[in-house]
C-alpha cells in the first residue's frame, strides 16, 4: 500500500514534482538565476553520486541489473521529497521517512498541527488546537522559502500580494558591486556557472570577508562569502566597501529585476488578477 501511494514518474510530470526531474527549458522559465544555479548544482551532484557511487558499488549478482540513472533520480527524488529532518538546532539531524504523515500537506507555521519524535521513540502528530471537520490537517517543513519549496517539493505557497511569506527573503546578487560594466542578462544554468567562476576569481569574496558573520551569508561548505545575499545584506555589502552605498545598492536591484523578462509592475498587476506569474 505504501509504495503504491508514492509518486510514479508520470504523477511528477502531471503536478511538477522536484525542479531536478523538470526539462532544462521548464527550469529556465522561472527566470531566477539563483534557483536556476540551485537546480542545476542539485542534478550535478545527482549525476555524480549516480556514476561515482551507486554504478562502482552495485552488486549485479545479488541485486540485478543497476537501475538507469532516470529509474535512480526519481527514487532520489521520491525520498527527498517526503523525509522529515528532527533534531536541536546545533546539534545535528536525523533524516527519516514517516508513511502516512508524508501524506500531509505543508504550511507556513504556525499550523494547526505539530509534531515530532516521542520519548517511546514513535513519529507523532497530534492537534495543536481543535480543528473544526472538513478544514485540511497541516503539517510544516519550517520556515522555508518558496524557491527551496518549489526547488525540493514542486510546489509554491500563496503569499503575494495578501502577504509576503516570513522566509522569502528577496536574494539580490552582490557581484554587481565589483563588475559595474555587466549588465543585466537572463540566467541560465551556463551563464550563473561562469558568474559563480568569475566571483571566485574576482575581488568580491575577499572585499566582503571581513564583514561580521552575521552581517553576510557565506557558504557553509568553506566559509566564504556567497554571490547571492538577502536584500538587507547586500545593502550592508554596499555600505562596507564606502563610496555612494544608495546609489550602488540601487544599481544591484535593477539589474536583478531587469534580468526578468516582465516589469515589476506587470507582475503587481498579475499578482492581483490571481494568476502565477512572479
Amino acid at each position: 500500500p505504501l509504495t503504491a501511494a508514492l509518486p510514479s514518474p508520470e504523477d511528477f510530470v502531471a503536478e511538477g514534482g522536484p525542479m531536478e526531474l523538470w526539462e532544462e527549458g521548464e527550469v529556465a522559465e522561472c527566470e531566477c538565476g539563483h534557483l536556476i544555479a540551485e537546480v542545476s548544482a542539485r542534478s550535478g551532484d545527482l549525476r555524480r553520486q549516480y556514476d561515482e557511487a551507486v554504478l562502482p558499488r552495485w552488486d549485479a549478482k545479488e541485486l540485478g541489473p543497476p537501475p538507469g540513472f532516470d529509474e535512480f533520480q526519481h527514487a532520489v527524488c521520491v525520498v527527498t521529497s517526503r523525509n522529515y529532518g528532527e533534531g536541536e538546532a546545533d546539534a545535528g539531524t536525523s533524516s527519516m521517512v514517516v508513511p502516512g504523515v508524508d501524506m500531509c500537506n505543508h504550511g507556513d507555521p504556525p499550523v494547526n498541527t505539530r509534531h515530532g519524535l516521542a520519548p517511546w521513540g514513535d513519529f507523532v502528530v497530534y492537534a495543536d488546537a481543535a480543528i473544526p471537520a472538513g478544514e485540511e490537517i497541516l503539517i510544516t517543513y519550517g520556515r522555508l522559502p518558496n524557491r527551496l519549496l518549489l526547488a525540493q517539493f514542486g510546489f509554491l505557497l500563496p503569499g503575494l500580494p495578501e502577504r509576503a511569506l516570513a522566509s522569502d527573503a528577496a536574494l539580490v546578487r552582490v557581484d554587481g558591486l565589483f563588475d559595474a560594466e555587466e549588465g543585466a542578462k537572463p540566467a541560465t544554468a551556463a551563464s550563473e556557472a561562469e558568474a559563480e567562476r568569475r566571483w571566485e576569481e574576482g575581488p568580491g569574496p575577499t572585499a566582503l570577508g571581513n564583514m561580521a558573520r552575521n552581517a553576510i551569508v557565506r557558504r557553509k561548505e568553506d566559509g566564504r562569502v556567497a554571490r547571492w545575499q538577502p536584500a538587507t545584506l547586500a545593502r550592508k555589502a554596499a555600505e562596507h566597501l564606502g563610496g555612494d552605498a544608495e546609489k550602488q545598492f540601487g544599481g544591484l536591484l535593477e539589474r536583478e529585476l531587469g534580468a526578468y523578462s516582465t516589469t515589476l509592475e506587470e507582475d503587481e498587476k498579475e499578482l492581483a488578477r490571481g494568476g502565477a506569474s512572479a
